[in-house]
């Protein structure tokens, strides 16, 4: 991985051994592109974004025997090219900053199932501590990149909204946060339940032709947002000048401020985290640190026990609602 930095005030950017000196016309189209977003009605809550990831460690690690795990979960939605992988990248780096000492596990894939996503790091968190040598990881991060793309299954839903109890039943572990973040180019098309019941969203483009989700997402920042949007997200595409910028819908304003809605600016950055495909191997590269890992195949005997099981458990409740609902219709007897 050919590492970049930029020092700071000089405008040189090193790429490996090689040196680029920023051109005036990239000098200028950042200011052009900060002051437009410093200079609207909107607030900087780059911070508060962040902070919002943020949990008390009283409020979780209490040496408690009852499931204690903590969820949040996270919206990012933009076109190719915005810099929706950055600002997950700069999630997971925030993340693993902050609860380095507990132990921080990021699992990324663009191209598996939420399903297999939850089942890949659920089944793997129990090597993963004696692999990384900081003891099993009590922190983990599952991004699932382009949502929209693979079609998520109910029972996948039903998994994610009880992803705390399919932690416990895998690991045993009783305390610890879960981040999800859900990366996608259609507001739209996105599972009405993670849209409703995710923290935060950074929006950091907005579909030029798709009118349903344009409605929605100017209902949820505001179409003065989407106006600004819609003047830097094109370019972003072509030009780095343009990337990084995006506005944030918070649960509350933060510091009792009147407005929910903010714009957040993120660097480019590079985050430590396994990036897993269809049964190949992966490497993720870190700290001058290679660790491959190899992910197996579902056996078909297990998926078919697992079907068997989810059919049985349907019968049952439809059982139970029949007789539910015989024993409401019956007259009683006067």
């Amino acid at each position: 991985m050919v590492k970049a930095f930029i020092l700071p005030h000089q405008n040189i950017v090193f790429l490996g051994n090689k040196k680029y000196v920023k051109s005036e016309q990239d000098i200028k189209s950042e200011q052009y592109v900060k002051s437009l977003f410093e200079e609207s009605c909107y607030k900087n809550y780059t911070d508060a974004f962040f902070q919002l990831l943020h949990i008390d460690e009283d409020e979780v690690w209490q040496g408690a025997t009852v499931n204690r795990i903590k969820t949040k979960s996270l919206i990012i939605l933009g076109t190719t090219g915005v810099g929706k992988t950055t600002l997950a990248e700069n999630i997971m780096n925030a993340i693993q900053k902050d609860y380095g000492h507990r132990g921080v596990c990021s699992v990324y894939t663009n191209d598996v199932s939420l399903g297999e996503l939850m089942e890949y790091g659920l089944k793997t968190f129990n090597f993963f501590g004696d692999l990384l040598q900081v003891g099993l990881p009590k922190v983990y991060v599952l991004v699932f990149d382009d949502a929209t793309a693979v079609e998520v299954a109910p029972e996948e839903i039903r998994k994610f909204f009880s992803i705390r109890h399919e932690i416990q039943k895998y690991s045993g572990i009783t305390e610890g946060i879960v981040y999800s973040i859900f990366l996608t180019h259609d507001w739209y098309s996105l599972n009405k339940l993670f849209r409703r019941y995710g923290v935060a969203a950074a929006i950091l483009s907005v579909p030029p032709l798709d009118k349903c989700s344009r409605s929605q997402i100017e209902g949820l920042i505001g179409k003065e947002a989407v106006a600004l949007l819609d003047k830097v997200s094109f370019k972003a595409m072509d030009y780095d000048a343009y990337k990084g910028y995006g506005f944030v819908k918070l649960p509350l304003p933060p510091d009792g401020k009147s407005n929910a809605v903010g714009y957040i600016h993120f660097e480019n950055t590079h985050a430590e985290y396994f990036q897993i495909k269809y049964g190949e191997n992966q490497t993720a590269k870190g700290n001058s640190v290679e660790r491959v890992l190899h992910i197996p195949e579902t056996k078909k005997e297990d998926i078919k026990k697992d079907l068997e099981s989810a059919e049985r458990a349907k019968a049952k409740n439809r059982e139970r609602q029949q007789r539910f609902r015989q024993k409401k219709m019956q007259v009683p007897k006067i």
